[in-house]
């Protein structure tokens, strides 16, 4: 396990880097990323969960979403019924917690060029404002059933600053 360990950390940092605009031969840029949006799709097992961590360095505001039942309209099979959305802080603590998405919040997704929701559908979102720090969201199905396979859901952190 060291091993594989050993191996891995030089390519995670390389990854880093890369994320931050930085190469491990030249100095970090100056100015900022700039980052628009980051996304996860992944098959939750059956009464599982899907955790995507992300840090800010800065305060920010910011959409997060959980796509299940917007993922039909691409065609994606399978997607998760009802996925519940709770953003956790790095010491546990749940800061907000969203189960079927808000109207309200419809403009938001227009304006950092999410594909839209459908009214009344029940994916999850939250358009929150954050200190610098850790965060985690943890998505899980709320939806009732017996249906014992794995469910994709979509998870997308966006950069919601108005400047």
């Amino acid at each position: 396990m060291g091993r594989v360990v050993k191996l891995l950390l030089p390519l995670l940092l390389m990854l880093v880097l890369a994320f931050a605009g930085a190469s491990p031969t030249r100095q970090a840029a100056t100015t900022p990323l700039g980052l628009a949006n980051m996304s996860l799709r992944t098959e939750v097992p059956a009464g599982g969960k899907a955790i995507a961590g992300f840090v800010l360095d800065t305060d920010g505001t910011l959409l997060i979403r959980a796509a299940g039942p917007g993922l039909a309209g691409f065609g994606v099979t399978g997607a998760m019924q009802n996925p519940t959305l709770r953003l956790v802080r790095a010491d546990g603590v749940v800061l907000f917690e969203n189960d079927d998405w808000l109207a309200a919040d419809a403009a938001t997704m227009t304006r950092v060029g999410a594909f839209p929701f459908q009214p009344g559908s029940r994916d999850a979102a939250l358009v929150v404002r954050l200190f610098a720090g850790a965060y985690t969201c943890v998505v899980t199905d709320s939806a009732v059933s017996t249906n014992r396979q794995g469910r994709e859901v979509l998870i997308e952190v966006y950069n919601a600053a108005t400047n």
